[in-house]
């Protein structure tokens, strides 16, 4: 399994999304792109990267799980090692409250670019 740095990059730097931008951009024809309908296109593009992240961080904080607990089956483990496991899944836990955190100061500043 990839490295969830390795997929944070490929939906930071998809270069389809990004070509869409580009070309969002292209076609105005000549027109000037208010400050607005750019900040539109980031949102999007950072809305559609919370997106994939929203999906994929579930069955990736199982996967870690699952790799701990066979771990645990494999070896006996002390508490040392109990109070470790017991540490990654608070952070697990912190990392999922921060995205939803993050989500939502996005869905704000769309929400107002959207009523201007």
């Amino acid at each position: 399994m990839s490295t969830f740095k390795e997929y944070l990059e490929k939906w930071v730097f998809d270069e389809t999304e990004l070509k869409k931008i580009k070309q969002k951009l292209q076609n105005q024809g000549g027109k000037s792109i208010s400050k607005n309908e750019i900040l539109t296109l980031i949102l999007e593009y950072l809305a559609h990267i919370y997106e994939n992240l929203q999906n994929f961080l579930p069955f990736y904080f199982d996967h870690i799980v699952a790799q701990n607990e066979l771990h645990v089956f494999s070896e006996q483990e002390n508490d040392s090692e109990n109070n470790k496991f017991r540490i990654i899944q608070n952070q697990l836990k912190e990392r999922e409250e921060l995205l939803e955190l993050v989500a939502q100061r996005i869905r704000k500043i769309s929400n107002k670019i959207a009523k201007k």
